[in-house]
């Protein structure tokens, strides 16, 4: 039974690192490219000066932001289950 028991702990700290690396990875995955659109939509805005052209650089921006936010979320979450969120009050 303390086998069993030890085994069951042991297979959920893999699951565990698993999915942390996953989480890490996934995040990558999309903070990269995101770093790049928000400054470029960023940069876009001194150019475009039709009201259309500057309602779609906004919404590309406020996407951007809405999607990190939700990667941002999703690794918070992440670190909370494994224990490993710090908490930094300003």
């Amino acid at each position: 039974m303390i086998n069993d028991f030890s085994r069951i702990k042991e297979l959920e700290e893999k699951e565990s690192a698993i999915l942390r690396m996953f989480f890490t990875s996934l995040a990558h995955e999309y903070k990269t490219p995101l770093n790049t659109i928000l400054p470029i939509t960023k940069c876009l805005e001194d150019y475009v000066t039709d009201p259309q052209g500057i309602l779609m650089l906004r919404t590309i921006s406020n996407s951007a932001i809405h999607l990190e936010n939700v990667v941002n979320d999703t690794l918070d979450v992440s670190k909370m289950q494994d224990g490993s969120l710090k908490i930094e009050i300003d």
